[in-house]
Protein backbone atom coordinates (compact mmCIF):
# COMPACT_ATOMS: atom_id res chain seq x y z
CA UNK A 1 0.00 0.00 0.00
CA UNK A 2 2.87 2.40 0.81
CA UNK A 3 4.43 1.78 -2.60
CA UNK A 4 1.20 2.76 -4.34
CA UNK A 5 0.96 5.92 -2.23
CA UNK A 6 4.56 6.93 -3.06
CA UNK A 7 3.98 6.17 -6.74
CA UNK A 8 0.79 8.25 -6.74
CA UNK A 9 2.56 11.19 -5.03
CA UNK A 10 5.46 11.04 -7.49
CA UNK A 11 3.03 10.90 -10.42
CA UNK A 12 1.07 13.91 -9.09
CA UNK A 13 4.30 15.88 -8.57
CA UNK A 14 5.49 14.98 -12.06
CA UNK A 15 2.20 16.12 -13.60
CA UNK A 16 2.31 19.37 -11.59
CA UNK A 17 5.91 20.13 -12.66
CA UNK A 18 5.08 19.37 -16.31
CA UNK A 19 1.98 21.59 -16.34
CA UNK A 20 3.84 24.42 -14.60
CA UNK A 21 6.77 24.14 -17.04
CA UNK A 22 4.45 24.35 -20.04
CA UNK A 23 2.74 27.40 -18.51
CA UNK A 24 6.08 29.16 -17.88
CA UNK A 25 7.32 28.37 -21.39
CA UNK A 26 4.21 29.85 -23.00
CA UNK A 27 4.18 32.91 -20.71
CA UNK A 28 7.83 33.64 -21.49
CA UNK A 29 7.58 33.18 -25.26
CA UNK A 30 4.14 34.79 -25.80
CA UNK A 31 5.66 38.16 -26.76
CA UNK A 32 7.87 36.57 -29.42
CA UNK A 33 5.34 34.26 -31.03
CA UNK A 34 4.74 36.57 -34.00
CA UNK A 35 8.40 37.00 -34.99
CA UNK A 36 9.46 35.76 -38.38
CA UNK A 37 12.98 35.18 -39.64
CA UNK A 38 13.66 36.04 -43.25
CA UNK A 39 17.00 35.01 -44.78
CA UNK A 40 17.98 37.19 -47.75
CA UNK A 41 20.91 36.12 -49.92
CA UNK A 42 22.41 39.18 -51.59
CA UNK A 43 25.21 39.82 -54.07
CA UNK A 44 28.24 42.08 -54.00
CA UNK A 45 27.58 45.74 -54.87
CA UNK A 46 23.81 45.14 -54.69
CA UNK A 47 22.10 47.70 -52.43
CA UNK A 48 20.10 46.32 -49.50
CA UNK A 49 17.87 48.16 -47.04
CA UNK A 50 18.92 47.23 -43.51
CA UNK A 51 19.15 48.99 -40.15
CA UNK A 52 17.56 52.15 -41.56
CA UNK A 53 20.23 52.53 -44.28
CA UNK A 54 20.71 51.59 -47.90
CA UNK A 55 23.93 49.58 -47.93
CA UNK A 56 26.19 48.00 -50.52
CA UNK A 57 29.37 46.00 -50.00
CA UNK A 58 32.20 45.19 -52.41
CA UNK A 59 34.64 42.30 -52.64
CA UNK A 60 36.98 41.84 -49.68
CA UNK A 61 40.74 42.31 -49.89
CA UNK A 62 43.18 40.88 -47.37
CA UNK A 63 46.21 42.17 -45.55
CA UNK A 64 48.35 40.31 -43.02
CA UNK A 65 49.75 42.29 -40.10
CA UNK A 66 51.59 41.45 -36.89
CA UNK A 67 50.33 42.51 -33.49
CA UNK A 68 52.48 43.56 -30.52
CA UNK A 69 53.16 39.91 -29.67
CA UNK A 70 54.25 39.16 -33.28
CA UNK A 71 51.13 37.09 -33.97
CA UNK A 72 50.05 37.13 -37.61
CA UNK A 73 46.56 38.56 -38.00
CA UNK A 74 44.51 38.62 -41.19
CA UNK A 75 42.51 41.79 -41.86
CA UNK A 76 39.69 41.63 -44.40
CA UNK A 77 38.97 45.05 -45.92
CA UNK A 78 35.52 45.38 -47.48
CA UNK A 79 34.51 48.55 -49.33
CA UNK A 80 31.05 49.80 -48.37
CA UNK A 81 28.55 52.51 -49.24
CA UNK A 82 25.97 53.63 -46.66
CA UNK A 83 23.16 55.97 -47.67
CA UNK A 84 20.76 57.60 -45.23
CA UNK A 85 17.62 58.69 -47.11
CA UNK A 86 15.73 59.75 -43.99
CA UNK A 87 15.25 63.16 -42.37
CA UNK A 88 17.04 62.15 -39.18
CA UNK A 89 20.49 60.87 -38.28
CA UNK A 90 20.85 57.09 -38.05
CA UNK A 91 23.01 55.73 -35.24
CA UNK A 92 25.36 53.10 -36.59
CA UNK A 93 25.41 49.70 -34.84
CA UNK A 94 28.41 47.55 -35.88
CA UNK A 95 27.31 44.78 -33.49
CA UNK A 96 24.72 43.70 -36.09
CA UNK A 97 27.45 42.86 -38.62
CA UNK A 98 29.32 39.54 -38.53
CA UNK A 99 31.88 38.20 -40.95
CA UNK A 100 31.42 34.43 -40.85
CA UNK A 101 33.61 31.55 -41.93
CA UNK A 102 31.49 28.51 -41.16
CA UNK A 103 30.73 28.85 -37.45
CA UNK A 104 33.73 31.13 -36.79
CA UNK A 105 33.21 34.89 -36.65
CA UNK A 106 35.51 37.88 -36.52
CA UNK A 107 37.45 38.99 -33.50
CA UNK A 108 37.06 42.73 -34.22
CA UNK A 109 35.33 45.09 -36.62
CA UNK A 110 35.73 48.74 -37.64
CA UNK A 111 33.86 50.81 -40.22
CA UNK A 112 36.10 53.67 -41.40
CA UNK A 113 34.86 56.64 -43.46
CA UNK A 114 37.18 57.22 -46.46
CA UNK A 115 36.75 61.00 -46.30
CA UNK A 116 37.35 61.60 -42.58
CA UNK A 117 39.45 58.47 -41.86
CA UNK A 118 37.44 58.10 -38.64
CA UNK A 119 35.16 55.38 -37.33
CA UNK A 120 31.53 55.66 -38.46
CA UNK A 121 29.30 56.33 -35.43
CA UNK A 122 26.23 57.81 -37.10
CA UNK A 123 25.09 58.80 -40.57
CA UNK A 124 23.56 62.30 -40.91
CA UNK A 125 20.29 62.79 -42.83
CA UNK A 126 20.45 62.62 -46.64
CA UNK A 127 24.13 61.59 -46.59
CA UNK A 128 26.12 58.95 -48.43
CA UNK A 129 29.26 57.56 -46.80
CA UNK A 130 31.84 55.51 -48.64
CA UNK A 131 34.40 53.67 -46.61
CA UNK A 132 36.05 50.43 -45.71
CA UNK A 133 34.96 47.82 -43.19
CA UNK A 134 37.90 46.17 -41.47
CA UNK A 135 37.26 42.71 -40.01
CA UNK A 136 40.03 40.94 -38.12
CA UNK A 137 40.69 37.21 -37.84
CA UNK A 138 43.42 35.56 -35.80
CA UNK A 139 43.81 32.70 -38.27
CA UNK A 140 45.71 32.70 -41.55
CA UNK A 141 43.24 30.69 -43.66
CA UNK A 142 42.84 33.10 -46.57
CA UNK A 143 41.37 30.46 -48.91
CA UNK A 144 38.11 29.68 -47.10
CA UNK A 145 35.06 31.66 -48.28
CA UNK A 146 33.68 34.42 -46.07
CA UNK A 147 30.13 35.60 -45.68
CA UNK A 148 29.00 38.93 -44.26
CA UNK A 149 25.86 38.56 -42.15
CA UNK A 150 23.73 41.58 -41.26
CA UNK A 151 20.89 41.26 -38.74
CA UNK A 152 18.13 43.81 -39.20
CA UNK A 153 14.72 44.03 -37.56
CA UNK A 154 11.68 45.61 -39.15
CA UNK A 155 8.58 45.28 -36.99
CA UNK A 156 8.00 41.60 -36.23
CA UNK A 157 10.35 40.41 -38.98
CA UNK A 158 14.05 39.78 -38.45
CA UNK A 159 15.98 39.91 -41.70
CA UNK A 160 19.29 38.09 -41.95
CA UNK A 161 21.17 39.38 -44.98
CA UNK A 162 23.94 37.08 -46.24
CA UNK A 163 26.54 38.46 -48.64
CA UNK A 164 29.42 36.32 -49.89
CA UNK A 165 32.32 38.81 -49.85
CA UNK A 166 35.36 36.55 -50.23
CA UNK A 167 35.67 33.35 -52.25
Amino acid sequence: MKKKLYLALILICLIFVTVYSIYQYRATNKNYAGYKLSVVNSNLDTPIKALGLTQAFGKAKTEVVEDDMLNKITNFLIPFTFKNDTDKAVTFHPEFYRLMRGEDMTQSIDFIDNRTKKRVNSIPPHTTIKGEAKFTYNDMNKTAPLQLNINSRHGMTINLFKISVYK
